[in-house]
């Protein structure tokens, strides 16, 4: 397969993690990890952790529609998705074991960003331009591998808004002081996006983060590091 914009194989190492073994999918089903390229991300994902998870999601969201999206990067991206998807509250079951214990592992991890980034990475997979989608077509719209993923992004678009108007209006009713680091995973995922799409800190830029205490400023950040195009577009005013 020819290289593609935002899942050259160089950007591999980045979206899944070094040493990844990309092959062309034996194993072949309608649900997420029903194929070899879910498999292997998912084996990979007890090594890289969290930050493979979410830099899967960021680069398949950014990747640009006008270039065809790799098989192997949509499957992995979906497989993601479905580990967010359970990790607030959606089918558990849809989520083979090894993954359920890794997700009981890291549940704490999860902020309602990666809800986000993983509505939008499925709906990249779902347009145009992606190998995985242009798959299951070959046979008709009318396909359970539609019918599945279209599930994920209707829970998406349910439980995003839920989550998020939670912690807003937990942080702007509450009486009770802040707590003495606000914002602190936020934080650290505003850097992983960035740093992984290339972007790098100034001392005075990385200093402004660190220092605010204000976590709907941190969160109107956040949304911003998904599209900015450079770490200064994300503190703009």
């Amino acid at each position: 397969m020819a290289e593609r914009d935002g899942v050259s194989r160089l950007s591999r190492d980045v979206l899944l993690g070094p040493g990844y073994g990309w092959r062309a999918m034996g194993a072949w089903g309608s649900q997420a990890f029903q194929n070899d390229s879910a498999v292997n991300w998912l084996n990979q994902l007890r090594t890289y952790g969290i930050d493979m998870l979410r830099r899967t999601l960021t680069n398949v969201g950014l990747a640009n529609e006008l270039h065809e999206l790799d098989v192997d990067a949509g499957a992995s991206a979906v497989a993601a998705a479905e580990l967010v998807a359970a990790a607030f509250g959606f089918e558990r079951d849809r989520v083979p074991p090894q993954g359920r214990a890794w997700l009981d592992a890291n549940q704490r991890a999860f902020v309602a960003s990666d809800l986000t980034l993983a509505k939008r990475a499925v709906q990249r997979v779902l347009a145009p331009n992606s190998e995985l989608s242009a798959l299951w077509h070959d046979g008709g719209a009318d396909n359970p591998w539609h019918a599945d993923v279209s599930a994920l992004v209707a829970f998406f678009e349910h439980r995003s808004r839920t989550q998020i108007n939670e912690v807003l209006t937990s942080t702007l009713r509450s009486s009770a002081p802040p707590p003495r680091v606000v914002g602190e995973r936020e934080k650290q995922i505003i850097v992983t996006f960035l740093e992984a799409r290339g972007l790098r800190f100034t001392a005075e830029e990385r200093r402004r983060l660190a220092t605010s205490e204000n976590l709907e400023e941190i969160l109107r950040w956040l949304g911003r590091a998904v599209t900015a195009t450079s770490v200064a577009a994300v503190f703009d005013e």
